[in-house]
């Protein structure tokens, strides 16, 4: 089964066993199921819901990647922070300092960002279109 944005050539290929994340029509809310057969008209997740291609309003991709190093410029900024104050008990300072505390802020609320990437929406419809093909991909 294929994902594929018309005209440009990007797409993503999803097999038996491959887990997807998608919302139907009909639906409210968004599911995850592994895709264990496909049919030419849709496919079926872990064995019991049947899924037609029509009936697929929104497609989730997951990129792992992307939430971990979030997670890790999220830490950075906390890291950031508790060095400087640590720092600061040590030289006598005064022990919280604004400047680093909004840079320490800057640099989560960045990671945060970065991490909410790590799960793009595709509408299914004009532009993307799901595909089943007979070919194997090597």
């Amino acid at each position: 089964m294929l994902l594929e944005k018309l005209g440009k050539g990007q797409w993503y290929r999803y097999e038996m066993g491959d887990e997807i994340t998608l919302q139907r029509f009909r639906d409210e809310e968004r599911f995850t199921g592994t895709i264990t057969s496909v049919t030419d008209t849709g496919f079926t997740l872990d064995m019991t819901t049947v899924i037609s291609l029509k009936e697929v309003e929104y497609v989730w991709r997951k990129y792992p990647a992307r939430k971990k190093k979030g997670n890790y410029v999220m830490i950075a900024g906390g890291v950031l922070v508790g060095i400087t104050t640590i720092n600061n008990i040590a030289n006598n300072n005064t022990v919280i300092d604004p400047v680093y505390v909004a840079v320490g802020a800057g640099i989560s609320a960045a990671g945060l960002l970065w991490r909410s990437f790590s799960q793009p929406r595709y509408k299914v419809g004009l532009r993307w279109k799901l595909k089943v093909f007979d070919q194997e991909f090597l």
